[in-house]
């Protein structure tokens, strides 16, 4: 009896090691699962970051707050992981995720109606113009980019795709619209009709811009019917 009593006194420090080593293997189980989450929210996050970026966001208070409350639970969360030392320290940190998650959510929203918003004063239009330019022989390849890049711009607004695709498209679409209107610029070869072109890509036209050089410019390219005149709202 004694002999036994001594054998069950000498395993109980390698049963105690073998529960810790379970409750840890346990512990570190459930937080992995959480943390097959942190690259993606990461992706997310660096995308929105760049589409923040893009579309000037230091000028928008709602969306300066946003980002800046997204970058605080991502560094919050980043020291977290980078300083955890047991499977405590580990599942401590994901139970922050949900907090970074929200805050994501809401750049995501802000970013996404600011894009929205440059879509409509910059990008719309291009569909109308494009397709005036399209009547006109000379300008009719470079009208249908035009319209190409309005239509992409606002398909990616109406859309909800990935938050990861949103920067790259932004940044794509507001090169290329910047590439066709030099392209524009060299074609019309005039400071008016420049002028006027710019103003009906804004929606801003007026009667203001419609000087002798722009509307001999229409008229000779058979484009005076394409324009209707309409009051002030």
């Amino acid at each position: 009896m004694t002999d036994v009593l001594v054998e069950l006194e000498s395993l109980v420090p390698q049963m105690a090691s073998g529960l810790e080593a379970r409750r840890l293997h346990t512990s570190l189980g459930r937080a992995s699962e959480k943390l097959v989450e942190v690259p993606r929210q990461a992706r997310r996050f660096e995308a929105l970051v760049d589409a923040a970026l893009a579309l000037g966001v230091a000028s928008d208070v709602t969306a300066s707050r946003s980002l800046r409350e997204a970058a605080e639970e991502a560094d919050e969360i980043g020291d977290l992981l980078e300083g955890a030392k047991s499977a405590e320290d580990l599942q401590y940190a994901t139970q922050e995720l949900p907090k970074l998650n929200q805050a994501l959510t809401r750049l995501e929203g802000v970013v996404r109606q600011l894009w929205r918003q440059v879509v409509q004063t910059e990008f719309q239009s291009l569909v109308a113009v494009g397709d005036l330019l399209t009547r006109i022989e000379r300008t009719r390849d470079l009208g249908e980019r035009l319209a190409e890049v309005g239509r992409q711009a606002v398909g990616l607004a109406e859309r909800n795709g990935p938050a990861e695709q949103l920067g790259p498209e932004i940044a794509n679409l507001r090169q290329r619209r910047a590439a066709l209107d030099l392209e524009l610029h060299q074609l019309t070869d005039n400071p008016e009709v420049d002028e006027f072109l710019g103003a009906v890509t804004r929606d801003s036209a007026t009667l203001r811009h419609v000087t002798p050089a722009v509307s001999e410019w229409l008229e000779r390219s058979n484009a005076l019917d394409a324009f209707a005149v309409r009051g002030s709202a």
